[in-house]
């Protein structure tokens, strides 16, 4: 009969190893096992998410709370601006939203020249979304107009579907635009034998 080895196993006390750090294999990965601290998180200091109707009862009340303060804002110094001027800060501002990365907002305001009479800038888009999209950015456009000039200046925007004609986008289409403008490119095609 063969004889069992003995092992020397010994018992080894724990209270040495509470406050430790260990470190257990799993898959062949060394893991450290860390106790981590509870975080006192303070739900009042997050902001609301953007689609929410938590959100948008927040964001009305202070939409109003701004149009409040506008209300309340007088401007004494009114002086003369003119449609040249209106242009000039209507540019500064698409450069501006073009430069934080707001491209689409940005070519819709280049998309026609707006007209000032009377504190209010009229702008003409070509479609409903191009409308919807000056709408969602129309406050902070007044506000900057208002900065920028110290007037009560307020903004309206018109669908005028024609601005969309201009944009020529087959050769035909730019043939046909060419045409209008200059009746020499028709004597051009003959010369030439082009086809379009």
């Amino acid at each position: 009969m063969k004889e069992k080895k003995k092992l020397k196993n010994k018992l080894i006390p724990t209270n040495r190893y509470i406050n430790q750090d260990f470190i257990s294999k799993t898959n062949n990965n060394l893991i450290k096992k860390i106790n981590k601290p509870v975080a006192k998180i303070q739900i009042d200091n997050f902001k609301t998410p953007t689609l929410s109707l938590k959100s948008i009862i927040t964001n009305k009340e202070i939409e109003e709370k701004i149009d409040t303060k506008e209300n309340l804002t007088d401007y004494n110094d009114i002086k003369e601006i003119d449609e040249v001027d209106i242009i000039q800060i209507w540019n500064e501002y698409s450069l501006s939203m073009e430069n934080i990365g707001k491209y689409n907002i940005a070519s819709i305001l280049r998309i026609s020249t707006p007209s000032y009479k009377n504190n209010i800038i009229t702008y003409t888009v070509p479609n409903n979304t191009s409308k919807l999209e000056i709408d969602l950015e129309k406050q902070k456009l007044i506000t900057y107009f208002r900065n920028k000039f110290s007037t009560n200046i307020n903004l309206e925007i018109k669908i005028n579907k024609t601005i969309d004609e201009k944009f020529a986008y087959t050769n035909k289409d730019k043939y046909d635009l060419l045409k209008t403008k200059n009746k020499s490119i028709m004597k051009l095609k003959e010369i030439f034998n082009l086809s379009v």
